[in-house]
């Protein structure tokens, strides 16, 4: 209810501010004040939605922003009806009021709203805030012409639709980009034609719709494509969402958006664990359970099943790559645990049976994201059909070694056309390399395509018993099937010591798998991490309790024999604290995240 409350809050607050911005262009506008004969919740709402219904009016536009004519909003007024409510808002007025937006860059104002919401609570709204220079070098590898048609299935606050939206109108400039003689440049209306989001919470679409849009205020259609819908529910026989259209009367039809072929899908889908998918017998909307997912990406791409244990980012790349054209480009963001565990070998197969792998992205300096709890990569795919072409194409595994500012270069703050050159440049340096590259920015370790192929097939005879089972053949000797692929450890292109690399070189052809000559099998697995695996917490439990009588209160033994080491305090996974002889523990690793050389 709490959190339900601040993002009406939020909401109300990127509204006023957009008022303000509107009514400095619009001198006839009324300023936003509530009255002192208002004295009830009800009122007030009332009052503002009245005052949100004038500038739709005064503008012709932004109806989608302010929603004047919301039916069955029972939540609205409540932000109001609290003890001091509409004092504080009141107050917050007269702040926005001192404030001369005519003198403010578009820009900036969209800054404003990104900014009304602390980087804790996008954490709870579920929202990670990607930094614009990752943002950038995806949509260079994506975005290659300025009419490029641009998709973010999970947009969040915009932060890939807002950078596309830059990098699109750039490309219009360049001279190689210009239909006829001499530069074009592309509208503000026709740069939000080709720009789709979509998320499925209230507040980040919101956001999303705000930030495009401030970025030319006065412009007239100022309507941003974004659906406030859960993505799994868009298909093509419905519209991706609805703006407003002709005009009727003081109102304007809705006018519905198809689903188009997208030229670019970039994005950075939610993190969500597993664990935390609903089953279709829980209380969940039938789309977002683990079993209409696995349905839907089964259905757009026969042969394609996901794992029960697969993190919800997975289900994001089938099926937003439905809405692909053959040779787009797609660019995720996403945790990089797919590259290396079970659940990421039919996603591995899928690409490599559908898509170039163009690149992996990964830094060993810096997160990605502000409080990462995961390693993270950037995955860039280009859709193709012809199988010798997939199998021809060179894979580049990139590491980077300073922070992706520092290898971009120095950009002077508000120049576009530097920031949009140097992502240009390191797209260029990473698709132009043909073979193993290293410097003191980045090391790039080349594959075939094919022998990322060849690999996981080896991989599922030598696990299944098929050692002598062939693949289905053609005339031309390659017949690509997802079932036929085992899986590839990924990971070792991009976090392996230099060594590795220069042994394979020398002395690759000496080795043989591990597999050809012994047995591989899975490991025993409890399926109850939080029990054997805990946590070593004895250093903060000696700090925590210096006195040995309510160390033995607390813990439940002795201080000296947890000093002594004969005895280790540790952490379940439900919180709770235990003491267990210490050579029935051994050491292990939580996350990859801890890990910063070879153990």
């Amino acid at each position: 209810l709490d959190r339900a409350a601040q993002t009406l809050c939020y909401v109300l607050s990127n509204r006023i501010i957009f008022y303000e911005a509107i009514r400095v262009r619009q001198p006839g506008l009324p300023k936003l004040a509530i009255p002192p004969r208002i004295a009830d919740g009800e009122a007030a709402y009332k009052h503002f939605q009245r005052r949100f219904q004038q500038a739709v009016e005064a503008t012709g536009d932004y109806e989608p922003l302010f929603h004047p004519q919301e039916q069955k909003d029972w939540a609205g007024p409540l932000i109001f009806r609290s003890p001091g409510a509409l004092d504080a808002w009141r107050a917050v007025l007269r702040s926005v009021e001192g404030y001369n937006l005519r003198t403010v860059p578009h820009d900036v104002v969209g800054k404003i709203f990104q900014r009304l919401i602390s980087p804790e609570e996008r954490h709870k709204f579920g929202q990670h805030f990607t930094h614009e220079d990752v943002v950038d070098v995806i949509n260079a590898f994506c975005i290659r012409r300025p009419d490029a048609v641009v998709l973010d299935p999970s947009c969040g606050s915009g932060s890939f639709l807002v950078r596309a939206y830059h990098r699109k109108a750039w490309l219009s400039e360049q001279p190689s980009a210009a239909p006829g003689e001499g530069r074009y440049h592309k509208s503000h209306q026709e740069l939000l034609q080709e720009i789709f989001g979509c998320d499925i919470a209230l507040f980040p679409a919101h956001l999303a719709t705000l930030n495009l849009a401030a970025r030319q205020i006065e412009k007239e259609e100022n309507y941003p494509l974004i659906a406030r819908r859960n993505f799994f529910d868009v298909d093509r026989g419905q519209p991706f969402c609805q703006v407003p259209g002709a005009r009727v009367g003081k109102h304007r039809e809705m006018r519905d958006v198809p689903v188009p072929e997208f030229h670019a899908i970039v994005g950075n889908p939610p993190y969500v664990r597993q664990e935390l998918i609903p089953r279709r017998d829980q209380r969940a909307p039938v789309s977002q359970t683990k079993e209409y997912l696995q349905q839907l990406v089964s259905d757009a791409w026969p042969g394609l099943e996901l794992s029960g244990r697969s993190d919800l980012h997975c289900y994001f790349w089938p099926a937003a790559c439905r809405f692909l054209r053959d040779n787009g480009h797609f660019g995720f963001l996403t945790s990089s645990s797919w590259l290396d565990v079970e659940y990421g070998f039919p996603l591995q197969a899928w690409i490599l049976c559908h898509f170039k792998l163009i690149a992996i992205i990964e830094s060993t300096d810096e997160p990605w994201f502000e409080a990462a709890r995961v390693k993270t990569c950037a995955t860039i795919l280009q859709r193709c059909r012809d199988e010798a072409k997939r199998m021809d194409n060179k894979v580049r595994f990139v590491r980077l070694k300073k922070p992706l500012a520092e290898i971009l270069g120095e950009r002077p703050n508000g120049d576009e056309s530097a920031r949009q050159r140097a992502a240009d440049e390191l797209r260029k340096l990473i698709e132009g390399t043909s073979k193993d590259y290293s410097d003191e920015n980045l090391r790039i370790i080349v594959k075939s395509q094919r022998d990322l192929w060849d690999e996981g097939v080896a991989a599922a005879r030598v696990i299944e018993g098929r050692k002598h089972a062939q693949p289905e053949m053609v005339s031309d000797g390659h017949r690509q099937r997802m079932s036929d692929y085992g899986g590839g450890k990924w990971g070792r292109y991009l976090r392996a010591p230099d060594f590795f690399f220069e042994i394979m070189r020398e002395f690759g052809r000496q080795f043989v798998k591990l597999g050809e000559i012994a047995e591989v099998r899975s490991g025993v697995r409890s399926g109850c991490d939080g029990f054997f695996m805990p946590h070593d917490v004895t250093q903060w439990a000696l700090s925590e309790c210096p006195d040995p009588l309510s160390f033995k209160s607390r813990f439940g033994c002795r201080r000296d024999e947890v000093a002594a080491c004969k005895l280790k305090i540790v952490k379940a996974g439900d919180g709770s604290v235990h003491p267990i002889e210490s050579e029935y523990l051994a050491p292990e690793v939580h996350s990859l995240m801890v890990i910063d050389r070879p153990v």
